[in-house]
């Protein structure tokens, strides 16, 4: 399997643990380090993404409940 493949099919896999993962409220660590084991990465590698990915997407979640709770919050004053 050439870079370019690999490099498709693990941005793919990566993307449809995220969505799977959100859609049940957890940011998807498990997903993220299936998908790179599969692909054979260095475990320092894969250790140090799942965890920046992992906080990246906690953060954005956090932001994004900030968000619908001040809209909430507005709709009912």
């Amino acid at each position: 399997m050439n870079f370019y493949t690999a490099s498709i099919l693990l941005i793919t896999l990566i993307a449809l643990a995220a969505l799977l993962h959100s859609a049940v409220g957890h940011d998807g660590a498990t997903g993220y380090l299936a998908a790179m084991s599969l692909l054979g990465l260095a475990p320092a590698i894969i250790k140090s993404t799942a965890l920046v990915s992992n906080i990246a997407i906690a953060l954005l979640r956090r932001m994004n409940r900030r968000v619908v709770s001040r809209q909430q919050t507005t709709l009912l004053a």
